[in-house]
């Protein structure tokens, strides 16, 4: 079965302490939220790094989504009213059409080299799941180095 196909409550990704670290002091990455699309109930959160006001936010009022996808196709990058930063991108594994988002407290150019990095890995998984994208940045914290 291929877990994208399943809407349940979102999952959260399971990180070490040490790729969570890595991951936030490195590359200035605080969440990362993957987005789901089912055709018959629009934008659904389906993984998440950890808990921010930002998640907690789309679990009280989950129709922000909506907006928030459609801003995604004309910007990168939105400053939230709580001086949260979050990165928008657009991705599809094989058929299914998702979203990146990862929050951040500033705009920088090591974010955007890494989500492009990031993009291209997950982009090659033919399903994803929180263990897979776990793996996933565990493999590029690890291995990638940014100016």
């Amino acid at each position: 079965m291929n877990r994208l196909d399943d809407t349940t409550k979102p999952l959260e990704i399971q990180l070490s302490r040490d790729i969570s670290d890595k991951l936030e002091n490195r590359f200035n990455v605080s969440n990362l939220l993957i987005i789901y699309f089912p055709v018959t109930i629009g934008p659904v959160l389906k993984f998440y790094l950890r808990k921010t006001n930002f998640t907690e936010m789309i679990a009280k009022e989950p129709d922000i989504l909506g907006e928030i996808t459609i801003i995604g196709k004309y910007a990168k990058a939105i400053k939230l009213r709580n001086g949260a930063i979050i990165y928008l991108r657009n991705l599809k594994i094989g058929n299914t059409l998702l979203m990146l988002i990862v929050e951040t407290n500033s705009i920088s150019k090591k974010v955007e080299e890494f989500l492009d990095i990031l993009i291209h890995s997950i982009s090659e998984a033919k399903e994803l799941d929180p263990v897979k994208l776990a793996d996933i940045l565990g493999k590029l914290v690890n291995n990638i180095e940014l100016d």
